[in-house]
């Protein structure tokens, strides 16, 4: 196996900290290029072969006295040697007149080739280390490992300058081969990185290559001693937790360390769980850790294990069920007291718990739950989804007494806007709610599919403002129970806003269609932008990308002097298809648009966001939103930092795709109404550092956003049960970094 040092001429930005150390192992090349890190045996010296002697070549480099050349490698070799958390130890084997590398001749030996011998012609690398290995019963062992400086082609020096590079921050890096430590990071992030794994890590030892008189490298980064570690860990605990009632280990049980942390496959790690085994094998970086384990609906319990010597420690420690407790409370009008009738449901480990549904008065109870036990178990959140007129309501982080029961209560205030999701269980519900939560207005909605028609709460509503969404060709269930109850709802003076690609042409022959939004379709078209008619005071101003090209309505007004085109499909600044909005005013208003909601491109600043749109609608209305409708939101509320998010829920129970995991997100910027948008990549990636999913790969306005994943890849297939990651980076430079677990 031979790795090659390459050159950089140019500085290197330090754009990521995230730990991605990388193993030499006996599998293939992957499709990719790259060294598969996880898979196969890993290459390493048997304890029986250590120390590992060196023989450094006598007439060292030709611009460094041998003497010098001699001390800076042996330096080299004490820098590995250091690594407190690792047995392995390199030794002065002495010099050689040697000018050859063998594998078969058992010596490991630094050379400076000055003729080529070793280099073939051309090769501009600066150093390769060749090690040759035995597979057998006792694992991938290196036998043999020499490292080459090419002499011919480069400068090495004890303190370089100009083109000269340094001979103990190369010998580091090489001698980090021998031991069985590949490049940190790979292709994925910079096209040349030759192999390795990982996210790159240019301040690490192992990078793949150095500039001109770097000395940073002499030195080792947390990265090279979590890799060493891993292979030739000093201090290992191994042991399992389980009930103390049956016996049983625990299945993935979590594991927290508190003082140190563990170097697993290619990253750094303070927590992990047990997986389907029960057991666990953690190296560590120190000689003191505190090792506590978790698991809901049980006591927490923890040790301390310290290490005197190289050793393996068995860590076995039972656990307790929690006591019981209850939650109870009321939810009920703020205003009144009035009991509100809602279903109330409880969240642990990410997933739903109980769920149950309150009473006439409001009451509720859940008997029977695990007392908290924080930090190590306790409850993600409970939600309230009130029957009718209230906004849900969500609680992060409740806690549960022992003994006596636990009271929570809920008061609500009517919620200012009412949807009608009448999509046929589509998604087309989902940018009015948003954009009314931006807007900072409460919403209560009805779903067609869970609930069936809304044509018998329509008089019930508390709220004087109704959006109704349908999407795409989904017949709607606008039939005529419903439009009788949308009529009395006009008719006592309250307004409405419905929107839908085709519901003109299903609708288009009732005296609804006609006689009160008072509309009438003329065509179809696939254009996928609208344009708002200047001076209109909904439309003025308004520029809406579509996303998707399906067919929508083209609508005029029926002549009614209170009925106004306010919106136009067109397929440039200039062209007019036909009427994409109507608004109408009498005795009540009305507004509708002849394409989905949920369709409109949010994030382009050249474009009208959702939010914008909608203010528009609701200050027609009379309705005063808390965000300035004229101006974009992500420009009036600015966050001041990038901000990644934790997953939720996490762990992220994947089931095929039925399920999903959401990942919130903040772009800085500056406040003013100009600010551009940079390149936003969001990602999943594997424990290798291999990218799997692609969630957002696009320019963006400083905003606050939000990005779904169910458990696939990019090519289409459902990943398995584990560890991943999710990165963000924001113009090449800022990148964050957070950790989920997907469940099967």
């Amino acid at each position: 196996m031979q790795k090659k040092l390459l050159a950089i001429l140019f500085s290197l930005a330090l754009f990521l900290s995230l730990s991605a150390f990388c193993l030499l192992r006996s599998s293939g090349v992957a499709n990719n290029g790259q060294t598969r890190c996880c898979s196969g045996l890993v290459q390493w010296w048997h304890p029986s072969t250590q120390p590992v002697r060196i023989l450094i070549d006598e007439a060292g480099s030709p611009q460094a006295a041998g003497a010098l050349t001699h001390n800076a490698i042996r330096a080299a070799m004490n820098t590995w040697n250091q690594v407190r958390s690792s047995y392995f130890r390199f030794a002065d084997g002495g010099l050689t007149s040697q000018k050859t590398i063998s594998g078969s001749d058992g010596k490991n030996i630094i050379l400076f080739d000055r003729d080529g011998t070793n280099f073939p012609q051309g090769a501009n690398a600066l150093a390769f280390s060749r090690t040759f290995t035995v597979t057998d019963n006792l694992g991938y062992r290196a036998v043999d490992s020499d490292l080459v400086y090419n002499s011919r082609d480069w400068r090495f020096e004890i303190n370089p300058a100009g083109n000269a590079f340094d001979i103990q921050a190369i010998a580091t890096h090489e001698l980090g081969h021998h031991l069985g430590l590949d490049h940190a990071g790979g292709g994925r992030d910079i096209n040349d990185a030759s192999t390795g794994c990982g996210p790159v890590v240019p301040a690490a030892t192992m990078y793949y290559a150095v500039g001109f008189r770097n000395t940073s490298t002499r030195s080792l980064a947390l990265d090279d001693i979590a890799g060493i570690t891993a292979i030739y860990p000093k201090w290992t605990i191994a042991g399992a937790v389980f009930d103390n009632r049956t016996g049983q280990p625990f299945l993935n049980a979590t594991i927290e360390l508190q003082g140190t942390q563990s170097p697993l496959d290619t990253i750094l790690v303070s927590s992990i769980n047990t997986g389907q085994t029960g057991f666990f094998t953690l190296p560590l970086l120190d000689s003191i850790a505190t090792v506590s384990f978790c698991q809901f609906g049980y006591q927490s319990n923890s040790t301390t294990v310290q290490f005197a010597t190289p050793e393996i420690k068995q860590v076995l420690l039972g656990m307790e069920p929690l006591p019981l407790g209850e939650l109870t409370g009321r939810i009920f009008d703020q205003n009144n007291a009035a009991g509100i009738e809602a279903e109330i449901i409880l969240y642990a480990e990410g997933k739903e718990l109980r769920r149950v549904a309150s009473a006439i008065d409001g009451r509720y109870s859940m008997p029977s739950l695990p007392a908290s036990n924080l930090p190590c178990s306790g409850y993600d959140r409970i939600e309230v989804r009130p029957l009718l007129n209230y906004a849900p309501v969500m609680v992060d982080s409740i806690q549960v007494n022992a003994g006596a029961p636990t009271e929570l209560n809920f008061q609500l205030v009517p919620a200012e806007i009412a949807i009608i999701d009448d999509d046929g269980g589509q998604n087309s519900e989902a940018g009015l709610a948003a954009a009314l939560s931006r807007l900072k207005l409460t919403s209560f909605e009805w779903s067609v599919a869970q609930r069936g028609s809304p044509a018998p709460i329509i008089d019930k509503l508390q709220s004087r403002y109704l959006l109704w969404t349908t999407g795409g060709a989904t017949a709607s269930t606008l039939g005529a129970s419903e439009t009788q109850q949308l009529t009395e709802f006009f008719n006592r003076g309250n307004h409405l806003f419905l929107a839908g690609a085709r519901l003109a042409a299903q609708i288009e022959s009732t005296d609804f269609f006609r006689n009160v939004l008072h509309a009438r379709r003329i065509g179809t078209t696939t254009a996928r932008i609208v344009k708002g008619l200047a001076g209109d005071p909904i439309g003025d101003g308004l520029l809406i990308g579509l996303l998707d090209a399906n067919e929508k309505d083209v609508i005029a007004t029926d002549g009614n002097p209170g009925a106004v085109v306010a919106l136009q499909h067109t397929n440039s600044a200039n062209d007019d298809l036909g009427g994409a909005g109507i608004r109408f005013a009498g005795a009540y208003k009305a507004v509708y648009f002849s394409f989905d909601f949920a369709s409109i491109l949010d994030g382009n600043p050249n474009l009208s966001s959702s939010d914008k749109i909608l203010g528009h609608v609701l200050e027609w209305f009379g309705l005063r939103t808390g965000v300035e409708a004229r101006q974009s939101p992500a420009l009036s509320e600015v966050p001041q930092q990038f901000q990644l998010f934790s997953n939720y829920p996490n762990p992220f129970l994947q089931t095929q795709g039925s399920q999903q995991t959401t990942i919130k997100y903040a772009v800085a910027g500056p406040t003013r109404k100009n600010a551009t948008a940079s390149h936003v990549l969001l990602a999943v990636y594997d424990l290798l550092g291999r990218r799997l999913a692609t969630l957002v790969d696009a320019p963006q306005v400083p905003g606050n956003y939000a990005a779904t994943w169910n458990g696939r890849t990019d090519t289409g297939y459902f990943v398995g049960a584990g560890v991943y990651f999710y990165s963000l980076r924001v113009g090449g430079e800022t990148r964050l970094t957070k950790k989920m677990i997907v469940l099967e």
